[in-house]
């Protein structure tokens, strides 16, 4: 098992895996053939969240998945629209590494707006969060999501985690059930549909 947390050297290859893992999603947002350019968005927004409070596991070298997770989801939030997390933005822009079309930028913004909009479930106000596991198609079946959500839980500690997946991922729906998720409710973004899963902490004998 080779488990370690990513650097910034690291971003480029977690972009890498993240367009190949999810190619349906950039291809509704980013047109077809777009991989190379999502790629470079990606690595502002990696280091952003790194730079935020979440970590990045990565299993393999060169690494061939990952989990995003963070041990407090909210405070995580705030930071990641601080001021200072857009300096990662405005030095890609400067860099010429940036090429996103107006009608793309619409398109993310109207779909974290639906997703909020339709949000069901009152999250608990302490709450670690996995914010995104993805492995090569090549590398998928083969447990190594199960490892890198195990360390990750493990590190955010007894307290309340959640998540969202798509209900048609069904592998990944089996393994957050089998690590102790349990559905709560569901939401939606302009791609369709979200199932909200909350992990809760475990109870001592004493309480």
């Amino acid at each position: 098992m080779s488990l370690r947390y990513a650097k910034q050297n690291d971003l480029a290859r977690i972009a890498e895996i993240y367009t190949q893992a999810f190619p349906g999603s950039v291809s509704f947002y980013y047109g077809p053939n777009s991989d190379a350019r999502v790629q470079k968005l990606l690595i502002p927004s990696l280091a952003t969240l790194m730079q935020s409070g979440a970590k990045i596991l990565l299993y393999g070298d060169p690494a061939v998945g990952y989990c995003c997770y963070t041990d407090n989801d909210s405070q995580t939030n705030r930071n990641i629209f601080s001021l200072s997390a857009l300096k990662n933005y405005s030095q890609a822009l400067i860099k010429g590494n940036l090429v996103i079309k107006p009608r793309e930028i619409s398109k993310l913004i109207r779909s974290q707006i639906q997703m909020k909009r339709h949000y069901d479930v009152d999250l608990p106000p302490t709450r670690g969060r996995i914010m995104s596991i993805a492995l090569l198609p090549s590398e998928q079946s083969h447990g190594i999501g199960k490892v890198l959500l195990e360390q990750a839980l493990l590190e955010i500690g007894n307290q309340h985690v959640v998540l969202e997946v798509r209900p048609e991922n069904e592998k990944a729906y089996r393994l957050y059930k089998s690590a102790g998720f349990s559905l709560r409710g569901s939401t939606r973004d302009l791609l369709g549909c979200w199932l909200i899963m909350i992990k809760d902490p475990i109870k001592s004998s004493s309480e």
